[in-house]
């Protein structure tokens, strides 16, 4: 059943980008003449077509955490202005609206930094509810920072030291992180309920070059201020711009010397300048369109075993990833995909099987019913009595094409523990979704807009015995006729 949803999906998908007609030009085989079993000159210019067309493709795959990171490094220099170290603080609706598939409803504090000019980073975390985390370019987690961190939030000073990077001696005071890469984030969340209190941690987190720390200067905190930034991968050919970037800016990692092999014949290659010839950029071209529908489909109509919640139900676990991105015998390509295509950084505390530690995430693309949730049409889904989680729970609705915060005119677009939200009278709680509230269910309704395609997260905080023992399962969303 799933094999033909994915087939259905592909091509609807196809249809809807207008590359149905290119992929029926770039069909081959039916081109290739043979004389005695070998290709003629002609067909032999279309089997190198077609084997640089594939790679690139694959190399699309591959490049998805990578190249997530190289539009948000842009964006945070670009249309934030910031400097390596400076702590950009999303604090509102609109700030959070170009996070991609950010909470709603929670303050980030980030910064990248670039190894490569700053040299070791010290990363002062204070003692108290704070929760974040380092991400490399390729989003594995050297670290995690506060309370799932290894100090647990009693705070301390992490030294960050990057390739060909060593950390001096005698650094008892220091917990030493080293990464793989130039280009690395830094996020925390303030997760103290007081005020007062998440004011003091939000001054105390400091960020500083190792070289500094005798007379560092205090972190810059800047506020997004209503600016549009970016935190997905770039676009049609301007991916291909930017993954050359990246490739000339970060060490090679052993993995990927063989994919690094099949981009050559691309023009893509590690201390050139990226000039592609006219078949280069027109190959390059279709494998951004098909590369991003292959990802689509690998992440919203996923077919990883360990993706699935339980059986039968329409949410599944979008990461399915860890924070290595290894497996036993495998790297991860397509768990890590799935991830970075609709979501942002891959961390401990994030994919914990403790009870009551970090958080979990579901994510539902389609209705009960198998059929694409719809903007157009109204939606209820049923929550169960007794949510097991410690912290909070919440439901928040995304584009389907951005994968940011939906955008529908009221200012919000979740709901859940933390809100004045109607509970029935036998403990369950139903949420709306649909471009106009159910009467009298106001409180409980995230708008949707008409025409948009959308999917939902379900996120647990502190997750109780009941959800890992499956005592407690969480319904689909469902179609109201």
């Amino acid at each position: 059943m799933k094999s033909i949803l994915l087939a259905i999906a592909l091509s609807i998908f196809i249809a809807t980008t207008g590359f149905a007609q290119q992929e029926k030009e770039y069909s081959v085989l039916d081109s290739i003449n043979l004389v005695n079993g070998l290709p003629d000159n002609e067909s032999i210019e279309k089997i190198y077509d077609e084997i640089d067309f594939q790679r690139a493709c694959q190399a699309y795959i591959w490049g998805l955490p990578m190249m997530a990171t190289d539009g948000f490094v842009q964006s945070f220099k670009k249309d934030l202005d910031g400097e390596w170290g400076d702590l950009i603080w999303v604090k509102t609706f609109a700030d959070r609206s170009y996070g991609i598939t950010a909470n709603a409803t929670t303050d980030y504090f980030f910064t990248w930094v670039n190894l490569n000019e700053t040299g070791p980073i010290v990363i002062d975390v204070p003692a108290g509810l704070t929760a974040g985390f380092i991400s490399d370019i390729w989003q594995r987690c050297p670290a995690d920072l506060g309370v799932p961190g290894l100090n647990k939030g009693k705070g301390g000073k992490h030294l960050l030291t990057g390739p060909g990077q060593e950390a001096p001696e005698g650094l008892e005071d220091y917990r030493i992180v080293k990464t793989e890469t130039n280009h690395n984030l830094i996020l925390t969340r303030i997760i103290e309920p007081d005020p007062k209190k998440a004011t003091e941690l939000q001054n105390a987190f400091q960020i500083y070059p190792y070289a500094d720390r005798k007379n560092p200067a205090k972190t810059k905190i800047v506020e997004v201020g209503g600016r549009v930034w970016k935190t997905t991968q770039p676009e049609g050919f301007q991916y291909w711009v930017g993954m050359a970037r990246m490739i000339n800016n970060e060490p090679v990692n052993e993995r990927d010397r063989l994919i690094y092999a099949q981009l050559q014949p691309l023009g893509i290659e590690k201390g050139k300048e990226f000039n592609p010839n006219e078949r280069q950029r027109k190959i390059l071209e279709k494998a951004a369109i098909m590369g991003e529908l292959m990802a689509k489909t690998n992440g919203f109509l996923t077919r990883l075993e360990s993706a699935e919640y339980v059986e039968g139900s329409m949410w599944d676990y979008p990461l399915v990833v860890g924070p290595t991105q290894r497996g036993e015998s495998y790297d991860h390509l397509d768990e890590r995909a799935a991830w970075t295509y609709e979501a942002l950084g891959i961390s401990r505390g994030m994919t914990s099987t403790s009870v009551g530690v970090g958080s979990v995430y579901h994510g539902q693309y389609r209705s009960s019913d198998g059929k694409w949730l719809n903007g157009s049409k109204n939606y209820v889904l049923h929550i169960p009595k007794d949510v097991p989680a410690k912290n909070f729970w919440t439901v928040t609705v995304y584009d389907n094409k951005t994968r940011y915060l939906i955008q529908n005119g009221t200012g919000y677009a979740d709901r859940g523990s933390r809100d004045d939200i109607v509970t029935n009278e036998d403990g369950t709680i139903d949420i709306y979704f649909g471009p106009k509230a159910p009467e009298g269910k106001e409180k409980n309704w995230i708008k949707t807009n008409p025409g948009d395609p959308w999917f939902a997260y379900f996120r647990l905080y502190g997750p109780l015995e009941s959800y890992f023992d499956r005592s407690w399962v969480l319904s689909d969303i469902e179609d109201v006729k």
